[in-house]
């Protein structure tokens, strides 16, 4: 893969803030919007619900697909990003103090809500929690460049 298209995924990943998770069990795809922030574009975190339907899937099958697009462009002109990877919890501490304050960053207005949740995320039964998507595989999405079959590389 080249560093102009790992540039590329990474600036792209770091000037939007909601993805498109896509999850699948037995054979049943669904599909949901986050919000999520990124700092070193290859680990996306988002916050939700434990008991939400694609964070109980991801609990048996971690594999997910992630589109980030750019909706501002004009019909028919596509402009984004596939992503494949996995889906972790993030349960350490330290970890969750970090991806709290970029998350509020990102969020002004989540971090009344991030902040009262943050001390109870740690524990096991946790109703919220942050999730991390470790990025594994992208290819850019495109209409203009005819680049929308190009096969999927390492990140």
């Amino acid at each position: 893969m080249s560093e102009n298209f790992l540039n590329y995924i990474t600036d792209f990943i770091n000037s939007h803030h909601s993805m498109i998770l896509g999850v699948a069990e037995a054979d049943i795809p669904y599909g949901c919007m986050v919000w999520y922030s990124c700092r070193d574009g290859k680990n996306l975190y988002f916050m939700s619900r434990t008991a939400t339907q694609h964070c109980q899937i991801t609990l048996n099958c971690p594999q997910v697909s992630v589109i980030i697009y750019d909706s501002a462009g004009k019909y028919a002109i596509k402009k984004g990003i596939q992503l494949l990877g996995k889906v972790e919890r993030v349960n350490e501490m330290g970890e969750l103090n970090k991806v709290a304050a970029n998350y509020i960053k990102d969020f002004p207005n989540a971090g009344n809500l991030v902040n009262s949740l943050l001390p109870i995320m740690v524990q096991p039964g946790a109703h919220t929690a942050f999730f991390r998507v470790v990025i594994e595989q992208g290819k850019e999405l495109g209409t203009e460049a005819a680049i929308m079959s190009q096969n999927y590389v390492n990140v």
